[in-house]
């Protein structure tokens, strides 16, 4: 609750929080990641829109769907293609496996795997934590704790860790 932090000149960061509150929900799915342009630039690569939402699991006759009447895991999904084509290096994702469903899980583990850059992760779905992490920052009584490894390797650690203390 107090001090600073710097941060380098190259980081830039992307947020998604639980409530996808980023979105516009104005007009479509293809308005709200193109900006009225058939292309989107992501990274170094020129794609068309639609292609660029098929990524994403937007089926073509979906693409000119009103925001609005998506479903939580589409938004999900529209939140995530449109954070991650404005760049950056560091993602902060709140929740993000609120309102999924399997094939859009899988397809933001694949977007995270591919992700070239540092991906913080607020959750409390283990299984999600499993398949992606590997390093926890856990909040423990005595402060905060690094574990490399992923949520269940962290739980192992943390057994030990414990056991040890009440032996002493």
């Amino acid at each position: 609750d107090e001090g600073t932090a710097k941060l380098g000149k190259k980081v830039a960061f992307n947020y998604i929080d639980q409530s996808r509150m980023q979105l516009e929900g104005t007009g479509t799915v293809l308005q709200e990641i193109s900006s009225g342009s058939e292309t989107v630039l992501f990274g170094n690569q020129q794609l068309s829109a639609r292609s660029y939402l098929r990524r994403f699991l937007f089926a073509d006759e979906r693409v000119n769907e009103p925001v609005a009447r998506l479903s939580g895991g589409e938004r999900a999904r529209l939140m995530l293609a449109k954070v991650l084509r404005r760049g950056g290096n560091v993602l902060v994702l709140d929740e993000p496996t609120n309102d999924l469903d399997l094939p859009s899980l899988r397809m933001l583990e694949e977007a995270l795997a591919d992700f070239d850059g540092t991906v913080l992760v607020v959750s409390h779905d283990r299984y999600f934590l499993d398949r992606i992490c590997d390093q926890v920052l856990a909040f423990e009584e005595d402060g905060l704790f690094v574990q490399p490894g992923n949520y269940s390797y962290y739980l192992e650690k943390k057994k030990e860790r414990d056991a040890r203390i009440q032996s002493a």
